[in-house]
């Protein structure tokens, strides 16, 4: 299953990433902060490559967000995991969005390259059998021609 994450509704690269799944018939579950789990956040970690690093804001970036928690002196580095995804549960606003993952992959954001690796197999295969013909289609339209 693909889970996808977002903090609100209409986040415009959100929408981009939920627009993206819609137009392949692609199956989710959005999950909002109210709907995250600890089950979530730990596959989340699994699949991550740069752990809670890559799913959360830095406090230099967004500076705001910390200072409207009232976290702007609170060191999570010094947190246990178990204890990293309480807090992150607690204050969900956090984490960067959108983030969209399933048991092998994990996007945090909108990439239009990167996003196609949730295009399951079968659809691919359906495509480049597509673009195949469409370039033999072509191919034989321009040798015939001259």
């Amino acid at each position: 299953m693909i889970y996808f994450f977002t903090k609100r509704q209409g986040e415009n690269s959100g929408r981009k990433v939920e627009n993206w799944l819609k137009e392949r018939a692609i199956d989710y579950e959005p999950l909002y902060p109210y709907t995250l789990t600890s089950e979530h956040l730990w596959q989340m970690l699994r699949v991550s490559e740069e752990g809670f690093d890559g799913l959360i804001l830095s406090k230099t970036r967004a500076k705001k967000s910390w200072q409207a928690l009232a976290l702007r002196g609170f060191e999570y580095e010094t947190l246990t995991v178990a204890q990293m995804i309480e807090f992150i549960l607690s204050y969900p606003q956090i984490l960067r969005t959108p983030i969209l993952f399933d048991e092998n992959r994990l996007l945090v954001g909108y990439h239009e390259e990167k996003i196609r690796a949730f295009i399951p197999r079968h659809y691919r295969e359906i495509f480049q059998a597509r673009v195949m013909e469409e370039e033999k289609k072509l191919y034989l339209k321009t040798y015939k021609n001259e």
